[in-house]
């Protein structure tokens, strides 16, 4: 994908829409998945079922890529379907040829509706620490008349799209918040984006519970920081001791200290996965 493209929707795709593309194959240009899966995705449980799915399934073949250049004018429109078909109890679907390039079917499979912006907004810059201002977040997201509070647009839009980007992109990035001045309580101006380029260190592990995990990361923090002094280790366990404890299933919690990031998904019944990266400065 080069610099000066861009690609949008049509039409923003439904959360349903990318739980079935999520499902799909897109290493090769056919695909199944069975009826009892799509009724699962699609909640129809009655008589009329397969009908009902069938105008679902027509609605999403409408939807699909406008490229578009620097000044947003439309070079081409890509469809992702040529076309689908029915067989014992499954249906086939047929990609376009030209939805198969990992850069654009991977736009396709995010679970936030607009991860495919951020996703394309970041891969595009040359820069590997950059900032976007509060305006340019609420332009990407579509959020201009919503969520007033920052702490919303991060609770319920960037940290779950950061995740996407991180777990289904591959991007390796993080993001800090910019504030106008040095002072704790000053307005928050927009978000630093820092592209990594790997982890001092990657964990997978499950864990009891968030004792546990706590206990691992302070181990972490210890072996990595290089030093034992009684304040560095009360500085970074007391503040991380707050945020881990208000940690969700499924959460991801980026927390930064002097020389580290530590980047903690946590899964309640599954490995938690921890990165730790070198902060840049």
């Amino acid at each position: 994908m080069q610099k000066s493209f861009f690609i949008e929707f049509s039409k923003k795709l439904n959360k349903k829409e990318r739980e079935l593309l999520q499902l799909l194959n897109f290493q090769k240009n056919f695909t199944s998945i069975s009826f009892e899966k799509l009724f699962d995705i699609f909640e129809l449980k009655d008589e009329e079922k397969i009908l009902n799915l069938e105008k679902y399934l027509s609605k999403l073949f409408q939807k699909h890529f406008i490229l578009l250049d620097e000044n947003k004018n439309i070079i081409q429109r890509i469809h992702i379907f040529i076309n689908y078909s029915i067989k014992n109890n499954e249906i086939i679907f047929q990609f376009n040829p030209d939805i198969l390039n990992e850069n654009i079917s991977k736009l396709l499979i995010f679970k936030e509706q607009y991860s495919y912006r951020l996703y394309q907004y970041i891969n595009n810059s040359q820069e590997k620490n950059f900032q976007i201002t509060l305006e340019e977040i609420r332009e990407i997201f579509q959020i201009q008349n919503t969520y007033e509070r920052f702490f919303d647009i991060e609770k319920n839009i960037l940290k779950p799209t950061f995740k996407d980007l991180n777990l289904i992109g591959k991007l390796n990035v993080l993001y800090t918040k910019e504030k106008l001045g040095e002072y704790k309580n000053g307005k928050i101006i927009g978000i630093k984006v820092s592209k990594q380029e790997g982890p001092l260190l990657t964990l997978t592990k499950s864990f009891k519970n968030l004792f546990e995990l706590h206990s691992e990361l302070m181990k972490l923090y210890k072996e990595l920081n290089g030093e034992n002094s009684y304040l560095s280790t009360y500085h970074f366990n007391s503040k991380l001791l707050i945020k881990i404890y208000n940690i969700k299933d499924g959460e991801t919690l980026i927390y930064s200290t002097k020389n580290l990031i530590f980047n903690i998904t946590y899964n309640k019944l599954s490995p938690c996965l921890i990165q730790i990266y070198k902060k840049k400065d």
